[in-house]
């Protein structure tokens, strides 16, 4: 319920929308015939609005015709102002007054942040004061026209833009380091003994000879004849029959065929062995070239099972140029690099050791052609390579679909004529034995 004093001071409950009637019932002041509601408090005090709580005076109408409205100085600013007319008092909008809008100012230079004053204690809520009727609703004034828009301020102008560095110059490339000697072809090893020939057998004893045939009678001298013409010569005497031969001699007997000498042995070069004396191969080259350790010899050899393979002698199978790989980190299907952007061929039985994955690859089959040459393939983009003497694993560089490369599959150290893996960080045992 609302609740408004009387002059007398007494209280009064009335409904909001009877507040008026009721008031001047109350009081007793108010003219049957007069439309207004007059409120007169008694000499020397106030028409007050209070609060709720009676605590808080909202609005004061002094007996000395003053107006407070108490709420004011706390309420959010709002932009018309009020006006009153100075014979009436009655208040109004201000329109009249109010001049076209002037051009913005510039903004001042924001000044310095005080220090934050101590929050005060809240004091005790007053009680709210009763609330008043409802006035009628003054007529609405008319809307002010809208001042000119100031001139927009003119833009800066742009500063100019810095000067770009000068780029560095490109340095020079190094020289290429020269090409490393083709090592020495091994010597040939020597040829083997001719076995010995076998004896000859004995001859046999020649046969007796048989018995002359007894000569044949000589026939009679006829009688010389008287000397007178020649006279024809005479037939010639028959021969004698020929001796009869005699019987042949039995046959020697056959000597026996001597033995047959053993073989020599089938000449070759110098046969490696391991530390244990297991022969790896014959010596093939022997120089320097990518290592597992740098400036380390490096030794190429054949094995009984006819492939090549590089050991240096650490005891680590060695591959002289990069391995490519179609997976990352140097994995999935392997290939060996030729060389080149051409087509490019190599000896058929090459070993080839992976440093980064620890095994050991051969030239595919397939790629093998008739005359026992591995033969280069192109137009395969691989992924990543090796580097052939750290093992460090990096993406491809250049133009990998456009270089012949050898294509590779995994095997074991024994399908190529070598004793299996020594151990997890060497091929062979070392030291390696020289003939």
């Amino acid at each position: 319920m609302n609740k408004f004093k009387s002059s007398s001071g007494a209280k009064l409950d009335v409904r909001p929308l009877a507040a008026a009637i009721m008031l001047a019932v109350a009081v007793g002041e108010v003219s049957a015939q007069a439309a207004d509601v007059e409120v007169k408090p008694a000499t020397g005090g106030n028409f007050v609005v209070k609060d709720s709580t009676g605590a808080t005076a909202h609005f004061v109408v002094g007996d000395d015709g003053k107006v407070t409205i108490t709420g004011l100085p706390g309420s959010p600013p709002l932009n018309s102002p009020v006006c009153f007319d100075p014979t009436s008092g009655q208040l109004g909008s201000c329109s009249s007054l109010v001049g076209p809008t002037g051009p913005t100012g510039p903004i001042g230079a924001t000044g310095v942040t005080g220090p934050t004053g101590v929050t005060g204690n809240p004091g005790p809520t007053g009680p709210t004061g009763v609330t008043g009727t409802t006035g009628d609703t003054g007529a609405t004034g008319a809307t002010g026209s809208t001042g000119p828009t100031g001139p927009t301020g003119t833009t800066g102008v742009t500063g100019p833009t810095g000067d770009i560095g000068i780029i560095g110059a490109t340095g020079n490339t190094g020289a290429t380091g020269p090409t490393g000697a083709i090592g020495a072809i091994g010597a040939t090893g020597p040829t083997g003994n001719t076995g010995t020939t076998g004896l000859t057998g004995n001859t046999g004893p020649t046969g007796v000879t048989g018995p002359t045939g007894s000569t044949g009678a000589t026939g009679n001298t006829g009688p010389t004849g008287g000397t007178g013409l020649n006279g024809a010569v005479g037939p010639t005497g028959p021969t004698g029959p020929t001796g009869v031969t005699g019987p042949t001699g039995p046959t020697g007997v056959t000597g026996v065929t001597g033995s047959t000498g053993a073989t020599g042995a089938a000449g070759t070069g110098p046969i490696i062995k391991d530390a244990n004396g297991v022969a790896l191969g014959g010596l093939l080259s022997f120089g320097n070239g990518p290592s597992t350790v740098s400036f380390t010899t490096q030794i190429w050899v054949y094995t009984s099972a006819k492939y090549t393979v590089g050991i240096d002698m650490t005891g680590t199978l060695i591959t002289p140029t990069q391995i490519y790989y179609m997976g990352a980190n140097c994995t999935g299907a392997a290939y060996l690099n030729s060389g080149g952007t051409v087509p490019r061929y190599m000896y058929g039985k090459g070993a080839f050791w992976s440093t980064a994955n620890k095994q050991l690859y051969i030239s595919t089959a397939a790629s093998i052609d008739g005359d026992g040459r591995a033969v280069a393939v192109t137009g395969i983009s691989y992924t990543t390579q090796e580097d052939p003497s750290t093992g460090a694993c990096t993406a491809a560089s250049g133009t990998p679909a456009n270089k012949y490369i050898f294509p590779l599959t995994t095997t074991a150290q024994t399908t190529i004529g070598l004793p299996a893996q020594f151990s997890t960080t060497q091929n062979v045992k070392t030291p390696l034995q020289f003939p």
